[in-house]
């Protein structure tokens, strides 16, 4: 095998050249992908917020080899918020157009970030867009705790659409399983006009419910204010973040779900918002390290855990974020260096949670006396200190990542690039090896841009033949976009004002067709 060090040097240079920066290009940031979340669990648009959280939202580059899973997404009620104990509920509510909006008090359990909701009171919208307190509810017994919904495992929803009012055009399909705090949505849209070939697609997401909170929980409050010796984040980024607040959402502690009451009542504090905005401010190469950490432990650590008790402890993916963003916090950005081995910076943040494993201690990120690893069972924690040691050593990881990453990807490549790694003994051979397969994956790259543009024409042609789009919606869809691309922006108008033609040419003019135009 080539010499260690330029080993080192090649794996590093290959990340690098090969993972994108797609910042702004995410198509589930794209107001139509959210309305047709809506649609497929059967919600108008103005009445819920899809905000995409997770993995798919967090990362902005685009490896080759993903390491994502479903599209995590949070539905927000627009009209409900939750306000912390002692706090002033605010009459401003933004773009809130709800009539009628019910505030909860969120009480904090025994378990740091985990909590239960009470009812409060009930603000009415008055003409000026301010809202007023129009019910209190002072009695302590008629305030009673909001149960959350996590047990019920929603049927499967069937909705037919009416494309011109006569003729039955197309299904969409959404079946909803539990997993966890999460329901996974599977949309199945079939199109039965086309008499040739009908098309159909299954697009499968998790939707966890959630009510925001407005004001940054003071449980968290240390994070605000703390010393940061490296300047991450900085004060406009924690000042988004503040303002952006929380989110509460439905999910009970590990060590409380036999609990009847706790696990009917229990919510937990949701910093999705904040952990999106801060792993978008990262450095490319800080992504790409937590790209690696992360599939190299999908791979060779939680895919050998035994997953078939759902309710057994593990680690999991949010341990790396909160690793990652520690060491984001603690470190110099001189440290994060595309001029030092990746592999190198990986082993060492390994060898950091094979630390806290061993201390049975993770602290969160945002909430100072939360501890990660509280639910760990004994046998877990030498299990996992083990194999978080073993994959920390600096020549496994060069070696799975060569077979595992690059060449795994080679296999993909034309012949005259894949042959090449069939002798990749010496450091040239090494070197030329992986530099053919960087030249092809560039040489794709319009190719990619081009399919990214069409999944967005796709999504809004979708809209316009599986949904019955009235002229409120066609303007919400607009606002929504405004900001977005101007380009997707007049090509939706360019398709509704086509469809429209086409169908008073059938069908004449009618109320509704005038007022979409």
């Amino acid at each position: 095998m080539a010499d260690e060090d330029v080993w080192h040097r090649c794996i590093t240079k290959f990340m690098v050249d090969t993972c994108r920066i797609a910042k702004n290009e995410s198509l589930i940031a794209h107001p139509l992908f959210r309305f047709n979340i809506a649609v497929a669990v059967n919600r108008r648009f103005d009445d819920t917020e899809i905000f995409p959280s997770g993995s798919s939202a967090e990362f902005y580059i685009r490896p080759l080899l993903s390491c994502l899973g479903d599209t995590d997404l949070m539905m927000i009620e627009n009209d409900a918020l939750a306000i912390p104990c002692g706090y002033t509920t605010p009459v401003e509510l933004g773009d809130c157009s709800q009539p009628t909006v019910f505030v909860f008090e969120i009480i904090d359990s025994h378990k740091p970030g985990y909590v239960y909701l009470q009812t409060l009171l009930i603000l009415k919208r008055k003409d000026n867009g301010q809202y007023v307190c129009e019910t209190i509810v002072e009695d302590t017994v008629e305030r009673n705790y909001i149960k959350s919904q996590v047990s019920d495992n929603s049927v499967p929803v069937v909705q037919s659409f009416n494309q011109n009012g006569h003729k039955l055009t197309s299904h969409v399909y959404s079946h909803a399983t539990m997993h966890g705090p999460a329901r996974t949505i599977s949309t199945l849209g079939t199109d039965i006009s086309c008499k040739f070939k009908p098309t159909c697609s299954l697009v499968n997401f998790d939707i966890v419910h959630s009510i925001r909170c407005p004001i940054w929980p003071p449980i968290a409050s240390d994070w605000t204010t703390r010393n940061r010796d490296h300047g991450w984040p900085d004060r406009k980024t924690i000042s988004l973040i503040i303002n952006d607040a929380c989110d509460v959402v439905e999910a009970v502690h590990p060590s409380c779900r036999q609990d009847e009451w706790m696990s009917q009542c229990q919510w937990r504090l949701s910093f999705s918002r904040a952990e999106v905005t801060l792993l978008n401010s990262w450095a490319p190469v800080q992504q790409i390290i937590y790209h690696m950490l992360r599939i190299i432990l999908k791979h060779e650590l939680f895919s050998q855990l035994d997953d078939s008790d759902g309710n057994l402890p593990k680690l999991s993916n949010y341990q790396i974020k909160t690793l990652m963003l520690w060491e984001c916090e603690q470190q110099a950005q001189s440290w994060w260096s595309a001029e030092y081995s990746l592999v190198k910076l990986c082993s060492s943040l390994l060898c950091k949670l094979s630390g806290w494993i061993k201390d049975r201690h993770c602290q969160h990120y945002f909430i100072s006396n939360c501890n990660l690893l509280d639910h760990l069972d004994e046998e877990r924690f030498h299990m996992l200190d083990k194999c978080l040691r073993s994959l920390a050593d600096e020549r496994f990881m060069l070696s799975w990542f060569t077979e595992n990453y690059v060449r795994k990807f080679a296999q993909s490549c034309p012949a005259n690039v894949s042959s090449l790694f069939e002798d990749i003994r010496s450091s040239d051979k090494l070197e030329r090896a992986m530099h053919a397969v960087v030249e092809w994956k560039q040489s794709l790259i319009p190719h990619e841009f081009y399919e990214e543009c069409y999944e967005y024409e796709k999504m809004v042609i979708s809209i316009l033949l599986m949904y019955r789009v009235d002229a409120t919606e066609i303007l919400t869809y607009m606002k929504k976009m405004q900001n977005f691309d101007q380009r997707y922006r007049n090509y939706f108008i360019a398709l509704t004002s086509l469809q429209a033609a086409y169908t008073i040419s059938i069908h004449s003019l009618t109320e509704n067709r005038l007022e979409v135009l």
